[in-house]
């Protein structure tokens, strides 16, 4: 009897394994591949991640063709969601998403929050300003004429003019009629003409004071002149002079004497403050490279690489970039702490970039212009 129950049972087990035990293990495989699907945030900064010519819904670009390769090595399946950048270091920090991949500079201050890959890319903090080869010389010497500053120079001298004129006229209408009393408008401009003859050095003689007042105030208006002339003269030069910002900007010391703009939360951003450089933030690039077209600042601080190719795609004929870097810049993707993908990420990253292939990408989207580690 207790043989028959035993029989009976082990039947009855087989029996439930054999019904019962592939849908379990097909549910188990089903819950690990979507456990190990991989959440990818991203962030558009072409060239590096951009939406596709053909199919906007398709990222492209540099990194993303780089973490294609690496996921592709590694068998990992992944979902992409785009964020912009504070959301998507925050999300990186707190283990929502378990990579971040894009043009993202490895910085001190980050690093406290998450972990880096290897750099795949070198650059530096670049500088846009105004092109000049874009307006001829004399254009732009004519442009400053009609400025506005050099507009005040010029009312503020003809002022001065009408003063003194103005002056030597009540001294001299009643002792000098014949040179300065024909009537307040004829004698008022006698008085501007010796003002700007005595001023100018030219001396015609043609009119004089003669009463004691008058001759004072000639006195004075000649010792007065020679100051005068010299920062007049010293202002206009100022004026005419080619904007400060046509000469490379090579130090710190340079860029304290323009007016900059940056990208808000950029690592361009946090060099400006950290070195005490006052910028304008703007929301993303090209409202800040707008702002130097429409002269709201001088120049625009951002990454190198991200400058040259807004600069080359839209912005060629009126933008460029000063040639030397501020600062050196790696980019790499970011991970949660200790994260199990950073390894495995690395070994493949550098696999990648030591092939042909990855030379082949970088110079599809920067030409000879390639900066991969």
């Amino acid at each position: 009897m207790q043989h028959c129950l035993k029989t009976l049972t082990t039947g009855a087990f087989l029996l439930f394994n054999l019904l019962f035990l592939p849908m379990c293990l097909a549910e188990n495989s089903s819950n690990t591949a979507e456990e190990s699907t991989i959440k990818v945030g991203i962030k558009h900064t072409p060239p590096f991640i951009m939406p596709s010519d053909s199919d906007p819904n398709v990222w492209q670009g540099i990194s993303i063709e780089l973490w294609r390769s690496i996921a592709n090595e590694n068998g990992w399946a992944y979902e992409l969601t785009a964020y912009d950048l504070p959301t998507l270091l925050d999300k990186v920090k707190k283990g929502d998403i378990d990579i971040a991949v894009g043009a993202l500079t490895v910085t001190a201050e980050r690093e406290m929050d998450m972990d880096f890959t290897q750099p795949y890319f070198a650059t530096g903090l670049g500088v846009a300003v105004p092109s000049q080869h874009t307006e001829a010389p004399w254009w732009r010497m004519v442009k400053h004429f009609f400025s506005l500053r050099f507009l005040h120079l010029v009312a503020l001298l003809l002022t001065v003019l009408l003063v003194v004129g103005t002056v030597l006229w009540l001294f001299e209408r009643r002792r000098n009629q014949e040179q300065f009393d024909n009537g307040a408008v004829k004698g008022i401009g006698s008085g501007i003409w010796w003002s700007a003859v005595t001023m100018t050095t030219v001396g015609y003689g043609d009119k004089a004071p003669v009463t004691f007042g008058g001759r004072l105030l000639g006195l004075f208006w000649m010792f007065s002149s020679l100051i005068l002339v010299s920062s007049f003269t010293a202002a206009i030069t100022t004026t005419l002079t080619v904007n400060h910002l046509d000469r490379p900007i090579q130090s710190l010391s340079k860029l304290s004497e323009a007016r900059l703009g940056s990208v808000t939360d950029s690592s361009s951003m946090e060099f400006l403050r950290k070195h005490r450089l006052h910028a304008v933030a703007y929301n993303d690039l090209d409202t800040a490279l707008k702002a130097v077209l429409n002269g709201r600042v001088e120049a625009v601080v951002y990454d190198a690489s991200l400058l040259r190719y807004r600069l080359y795609t839209e912005y060629s004929d009126t933008l460029e970039m000063l040639p030397k870097l501020l600062m050196p810049q790696s980019y790499a993707f970011a991970l949660p702490h200790n994260s199990p993908l950073r390894e495995q990420t690395n070994r493949a990253l550098l696999k990648i970039q030591a092939q042909a292939q990855w030379f082949e990408v970088m110079y599809r989207y920067l030409g000879n212009d390639d900066n991969a580690l």
